[in-house]
């Protein structure tokens, strides 16, 4: 697994970007033991990327700001049933993120009792450089692929995620 990760973050041939070369391939190499390598790379990546930022946030807050920019205008109660993680450690972020100035939080006119929470001008700063990040990340993850490849990779990711959903 360490070899699927280095070939991820190491230069290739000298550090020659445009080279062709392949990661080499054993046959007894199960797709669970590369899938958990590519996962673990591009966490480590992204909280990397997080840290080193002049505004750095948490894994949790960057998916936090993800899901408000996509879904502006959500109830905390809504990303708890999206993410399937605990509610208090989705309040604790979402605390975080308002008194950091990146979410806001405003009452529903039809229910008091419910807030809407959405992106400050701030938080919408930090997304953006987070999306750049993971689009930089996403190209180097298929560098090299010729088209279809990428689409033939994207296609069977999904089809996994399909299988992974549909277990009996």
């Amino acid at each position: 697994m360490v070899d699927v990760v280095n070939y991820l973050w190491l230069p290739h041939n000298g550090g020659n970007d445009d080279s062709d070369a392949t990661m080499p391939t054993h046959p007894d190499q199960e797709v669970l033991d590369l899938l958990n390598a590519v996962i673990h790379g591009v966490k480590a990546h992204m909280q990397q990327v997080l840290r080193e930022d002049s505004d750095p946030i948490t894994p949790m807050e960057m998916r936090a700001l993800n899901w408000f920019a996509r879904h502006p205008g959500s109830t905390q109660g809504e990303l708890v049933q999206h993410s399937g993680r605990d509610k208090a450690q989705i309040a604790r972020t979402i605390q975080q993120l308002i008194e950091r100035d990146m979410l806001a939080r405003t009452e529903d006119a039809a229910d008091r009792r419910c807030h809407r929470l959405s992106l400050t001008e701030r938080g919408s700063l930090v997304h953006k450089k987070v999306q750049k990040h993971r689009k930089q990340l996403d190209a180097r993850l298929v560098q090299g692929f010729a088209p279809d490849e990428r689409a033939q990779a994207v296609a069977l990711l999904q089809r996994m995620q399909h299988n992974l959903t549909h277990l009996a």
